[in-house]
């Protein structure tokens, strides 16, 4: 197997290349949540004040096709999600610069989005033959005229509207997101976007390309909702000065994996019914990590922590001695719903925990 793997920055991926969209390959399915998503770990990226702490997207697989008239080609095999996006992005970023009459940024930034070829000629750095309006609205952009509009070059060269809809939305999206912000901070997220990087592995045979992406998509078990949201909060959190990392992932073993034990998934499930007041069938991790910004991920870990603790008292109520955990009007309760095996009560039982430790209810109420 023939391929070249190294790390690149999203300002490498656009730049100079012609990036090809198989016509078999899924259409562009991303929505708000997942443009959201991007925004928020820029703005993350950005607030921790940190180069090393670069936003990275995963690997970008891409098979080469060769040289036309100066300029190398490449087919997306995986990655065409996050690849549009980040091209529908910039474009977003592109309006605003020329509305603002960033001249200098406008043009600075065009080689992003377009590649010119020996016989100056422009082409869109991606290419979809389903999305043929996709290269018109993005050199259309680039050739900016003063009496355009965002709207008038939607509705000018987007021909199927149901079709094209995903990408003209995503560039609404982002352009709506940063249109009240100041230059500055526009310019902030155009860095932080450009900036991130991703594993680019690039194959030379059709063979192994697809080889890779199997590899790359093979399933393995599925990760439980807790794994994924541990997963989330280690990559989020900021730990104060005088706590690492280290620290932080010993606490949850220690406090959630061992803590909780066997009866983990379960404490999720009652955790996120008590937080969010959902009974939906959505997955834990998602409702948790949709109810969470990034940014309140400390916020987060600290209240998983306390809930984790009282969940251990529910499930295992200690009135008397050394390990004395609940009074003895409690045990009496937790004990009952253990013997009757009547689970739903929990995420009650842990919101009116809460509600004691805040001293919102006193003894008799609870």
């Amino acid at each position: 197997m023939a391929f070249k793997a190294q790390e690149r920055k999203v300002s490498d991926l656009l730049t100079g290349s012609i990036l090809e969209i198989p016509r078999n390959q899924r259409r562009y399915v991303w929505k708000e949540e997942h443009w959201n998503d991007l925004l928020d770990d820029l703005k993350f990226a950005i607030a921790t004040n940190d180069s090393t702490k670069k936003h990275f997207i995963g690997s970008i697989v891409l098979k080469e096709e060769g040289t036309v008239n100066g300029i190398n080609h490449f087919t997306i095999i995986d990655g065409q999600q996050r690849t549009f996006t980040l091209l529908l992005f910039l474009t977003a970023i592109m309006v605003l610069f020329k509305e603002r009459k960033m001249e200098n940024d406008f043009r600075g930034n065009s080689k992003l989005l377009i590649a010119t070829d020996l016989k100056n000629k422009s082409y869109c750095i991606l290419n979809s033959d389903f999305y043929l309006s996709l290269s018109k609205i993005v050199l259309k952009i680039c050739d900016w005229e003063n009496h355009s509009s965002l709207n008038d070059i939607i509705k000018d060269d987007v021909k199927n509207k149901k079709i094209e809809k995903p990408l003209t939305n995503c560039i609404i999206y982002y352009y709506n997101a940063l249109k009240e912000h100041s230059d500055d901070y526009i310019l902030t997220i155009r860095d932080a976007l450009i900036e991130t990087s991703f594993v680019e592995i690039i194959a030379t045979t059709e063979e192994d390309s697809y080889t890779i992406f199997e590899i790359l998509n093979a399933r393995g078990q599925d990760l439980e909702d807790h794994e994924l949201l541990k997963n989330y909060i280690m990559r989020y959190i900021r730990p104060q000065e005088q706590t690492k990392i280290d620290e932080v992932k010993i606490r949850w073993t220690d406090d959630i994996d061992k803590g909780l034990g066997s009866s983990i998934k379960k404490f999720f499930k009652h955790y996120t019914t008590h937080k969010y007041s959902t009974t939906k069938k959505d997955s834990v991790y998602k409702t948790i990590q949709r109810g969470t910004p990034n940014k309140d991920v400390n916020t987060l870990f600290e209240d998983i922590l306390k809930k984790a603790d009282y969940y251990k008292t529910i499930l295992k109520p200690v009135a008397e001695g050394e390990e004395s955990n609940c009074s003895l009007m409690e045990h009496q309760i937790f004990s009952f719903f253990i013997n009757k095996k009547a689970e739903q009560f929990r995420p009650m039982f842990l919101s009116l925990m809460h509600q004691r430790n805040l001293n919102n209810m006193d003894k008799k109420n609870i």
